[in-house]
């Protein structure tokens, strides 16, 4: 492993996620499409 990619920082666990909680907390409705996440579900 590089020494750069020990440190590389995982845009969705320390960029997305912490935005979504934080509007979370201002009482936004999140709709979390993650990978595993089937987008038409929440599109009927």
């Amino acid at each position: 492993m590089k020494p750069s990619e020990k440190f590389r920082l995982d845009e969705r666990n320390h960029v997305e996620k912490p935005l979504l909680d934080q509007l979370s907390g201002l009482g936004w409705e999140i709709i979390d499409l993650t990978e595993k996440t089937d987008p038409g579900s929440y599109l009927s």
